[in-house]
């Protein structure tokens, strides 16, 4: 089961930067959309985004990051999978070769991320996100995505 914490235990996980925690609490104080770049490879993607129905987007599977999930405003549901799950099939796409694009009936896990809360996205896993939770109607969602570098 993966895990959703509170913003205050980022400087818990080991691959969480000072650059990325101050980044965090930047954007907690005067949230802004954009694409950061922090030192080592790592960047990271703020929106203000709407929740939508599960069935209408795919699962992404960044293999060479680490991706951390960190909600500001509203709330999201993420669902998880094995990014090597057999029933997964790639969807083609110009989009990002760090991404790929998956698709399929597969096992999944739902997390629902609220204000202030924040989870890791492993690269041996596909997300799919932001996703409106089943008991709520659309939500707008301010967050930043953090990815790092997955060094092997």
């Amino acid at each position: 089961m993966e895990e959703v914490r509170h913003i205050s235990e980022l400087s818990k996980v080991p691959i969480i930067t000072p650059e990325m925690i101050e980044l965090v609490n930047e954007l907690k104080n005067s949230f802004k959309t954009g694409y950061i770049q922090l030192p080592n490879g790592a960047y990271a993607i703020s929106v203000h985004t709407i929740t939508t129905d599960k069935q209408s987007v795919f699962f992404y599977n960044h293999e060479k990051y680490f991706m951390v999930e960190v909600v500001f405003e509203g709330q999201e549901m993420m669902c998880l999978a094995s990014a090597s799950d057999k029933c997964f099939k790639i969807v083609p796409s110009n989009f990002d070769e760090s991404v790929k694009f998956l698709s399929g009936e597969v096992r999944e896990e739902a997390l629902v991320l609220t204000k202030d809360e924040f989870c890791v996205v492993y690269p041996t896993q596909a997300y799919k996100a932001p996703i409106n939770i089943p008991t709520t109607s659309v939500s707008e969602v301010k967050k930043v995505s953090i990815y790092i570098p997955f060094k092997k």
